[in-house]
């Protein structure tokens, strides 16, 4: 079952599952109080990197505040894999970047 089915930008439509969402908060319980903003992370990204170490995998980056707001999706499955809050964009290739 999904929680959300967000049109991303540069990637088509992403799905959060259930399960992720618990693995999600299982991890990172800051994140409880951010689900609203994973439709504004996906559509309307700060920055998109390219992990280092998956290229089929990209964190959509979000300011918040003092926090980036991090939805990571894997892109040929369609799906948001984790998600979290850092201080910092992460490292990796720039997929996409506001003006």
């Amino acid at each position: 079952m999904n929680l959300l089915k967000i049109n991303a930008k540069n990637d088509g439509n992403v799905s959060l599952s259930v399960e992720r969402w618990n693995h999600i908060v299982g991890r990172h319980p800051e994140m409880s109080k951010y689900l609203d903003y994973f439709d504004e992370a996906l559509r309307d990204p700060d920055v998109i990197i390219e992990s280092p170490r998956d290229n089929f995998i990209w964190l959509y980056h979000k300011k918040k505040g003092k926090v980036f707001i991090v939805v990571v999706i894997h892109t040929t499955r369609e799906f948001i894999t984790t998600a979290y809050t850092t201080d910092k964009i992460k490292k990796g290739s720039i997929r996409w970047k506001k003006d």
